[in-house]
């Protein structure tokens, strides 16, 4: 997916509209795709490398295939008008007869980017949604909204959500493109406050959108942009999930160099390893339809197969890891001559050479302070590295 025309090609003059503010639901009344960790994938080609670390994924098509280690987002992208792909996900959406358990609407209906957003009135949104995407709701799918391209500057979902709809959405679906955490603060508020629903970010990334489109082109600031959004969402229970995207025209905020993770693809898997720690040890500690599954809270479709027997729940903190108190090492382990054994036996010998104990955080990896850095190393000049 390019991002490159958003703005620069577009010539949209919001109608005025007053929308009442819906009282805001309970902000646990939908649970988090997959295993329960927020920390999503628009695209999938980072899967790869942090699979262990991410919750679910999307790819913009009705069945996300290539990842099965990841819980899978169906989605209907458009009408079929807007393009070659466009055409080949509706084919593929009108044609699917099981129900997903998330489904999510439209793809920036609001621009009309041949194969990069839908570009749909609101009344052709509504005869589709009607047609194809309540009747799943109806069945039991959680519906997530159209996701605008204009960010909290929309108009289009506003006029949609007074329309007469088969089907209201569970989750608020929105695309967050902003260079500082203020901007992504008023997006948030925005949603909340309009539609009081739980929010999923299908889309993020840093990017300048005062007047155009541009991304970020500052390593040092797209780093610290990932670290501080993550634990902005992570901390924000009205946000559901987030994904970060890996669509073109992303410059050097893109995750991917090529086949390799880039500098800001590193900086989102560290970013996002600090908080996939173990969830639960029984279906009781999980919201109501999930369950408990290798120490993650998940929903059906989304659990992921048992590690193998040398394995633990809690990846990098699995017997012979460093650490530096109980609270480091995975499930029943406890810390014992700074690495982590089973309780009443001493310490395992070091492991074999590795580049690190805690995968995400190795050497040469974007740091904030100590904290975010494996072993002994240390966070000089935002890189963790040997002292």
């Amino acid at each position: 997916m390019s991002i490159s025309w958003k703005h620069s090609t577009i010539a949209v003059v919001a109608p005025t509209l007053t929308v009442a503010s819906p009282t805001p639901e309970a902000r646990s009344t939908v649970p988090t795709p997959g295993n329960g960790l927020k920390a999503g994938s628009a695209g999938g080609r980072i899967i790869p490398f942090m699979k262990d670390h991410l919750g679910w994924w999307y790819d913009w098509n009705p069945r996300p295939s290539g990842h099965d280690e990841v819980y899978g987002v169906s989605m209907l992208w458009g009408s079929g008008n807007n393009g070659d792909e466009d055409w080949k996900r509706f084919n593929e959406f009108s044609h699917m007869a099981d129900v997903p358990k998330y489904l999510l609407g439209f793809n920036e209906p609001d621009c009309d980017g041949r194969d990069t957003s839908a570009k749909m009135n609101v009344d052709q949104g509504v005869r589709l949604w009607n047609q194809y995407i309540a009747p799943k709701g109806q069945q039991g799918a959680l519906l997530g909204s159209p996701s605008m391209c204009m960010q909290k500057d929309e108009w289009w979902l506003k006029q949609f959500s007074e329309k007469n709809l088969n089907r209201q959405w569970d989750f608020t679906a929105i695309h967050v493109y902003k260079a500082d955490m203020d901007g992504v603060r008023q997006d948030i508020d925005h949603y909340w406050n309009t539609y009081g629903k739980p929010i999923l970010i299908t889309e993020m990334a840093c990017v300048h959108d005062n007047g155009q489109f541009t991304a970020c082109w500052d390593q040092n600031q797209i780093n610290q942009w990932i670290y501080d959004v993550v634990d902005l969402l992570e901390a924000d229970d009205r946000i559901m999930g987030y994904a970060y995207t890996d669509g073109g025209g992303l410059g050097l905020t893109s995750p991917m160099d090529g086949d390799n993770l880039s500098a800001s693809g590193q900086a989102y898997l560290s970013a996002i390893s600090r908080y996939s720690k173990p969830q639960c040890s029984a279906n009781k500690d999980c919201p109501a339809g999930s369950t408990c599954t290798n120490g993650r809270c998940t929903t059906s479709g989304g659990s992921k197969p048992p590690p193998p027997p040398t394995s633990c729940s809690w990846e990098g903190h699995c017997e012979g890891a460093s650490c530096g108190s109980d609270n480091d090492c995975s499930d029943n382990l406890i810390c014992s001559n700074g690495r982590c054994a089973k309780p009443g036996s001493s310490a395992p010998p070091p492991p074999s050479p590795v580049p690190c104990s805690w995968e995400g955080h190795c050497e040469g990896v974007y740091c904030a302070n100590e904290n975010d850095c494996s072993d002994n190393l240390e966070c000089r000049a935002n890189k963790c590295t040997r002292p």
